[in-house]
Order: structure tokens, then C-alpha cells, then sequence
């Protein structure tokens, strides 16, 4: 599986983050923990996986807490469009 999907968005896999994982899944996705939107947790998570929060109604590529926000929609105000192939965002 390419990073990318047919439609151009990015290929993610959702994770616990209870243990190392790396940047990309063994199935050539992005590797992801999803943050909860509240809290400040930076970019990178000690798994090696990207934080991201599910954009909602959010606007803008990041979030203020850090993380990179996405969304499954494709009007989704500046967040990466992403398909999940792996997990589920919330």
C-alpha cells in the first residue's frame, strides 16, 4: 500500500502508542496516535508515530496543542485529508 490513496490523501494507521512503532506501518501508512484536542502534546509521540487531532470544525494544518489536524472529509478548512486503513479517529 502506497503512502498516499487514490484520491490524494494520506494513507494512516491509528495507534495505542503503548509501544514503539516507528514512523510508518508496515503497510506503508503513516503511523498515527490521536490526541485528544485538549492537551499540549507536541508533534512526534514517544512511539515515533505523529500525534494528530480530528480537525471537527477546527480550522488550519495544526493544531493548538500540537499535533496536525486531519479529517476524513474533503472540505475539511486547511487539515489533512487523510484515510484511515488502520484503527479509528474519533
Amino acid at each position: 500500500m502506497p503512502l498516499y490513496a487514490s484520491d490524494g490523501s494520506t494513507n494512516i494507521s491509528v495507534v495505542n502508542g503503548n509501544t514503539y512503532v516507528g514512523r510508518y506501518a508496515p503497510n506503508g501508512s503513516l503511523n498515527v496516535v490521536q490526541g485528544n484536542g485538549a492537551s499540549y502534546t507536541g508533534f512526534h509521540h514517544p512511539s515515533g508515530a505523529l500525534y494528530v487531532v480530528n480537525a471537527g470544525s477546527n480550522k488550519g494544518k495544526h493544531s493548538p496543542t500540537g499535533g496536525i489536524h486531519v479529517s476524513t472529509s474533503a472540505n475539511s478548512a486547511g487539515a489533512d485529508r487523510v484515510t484511515v486503513v488502520s484503527g479509528s479517529l474519533t
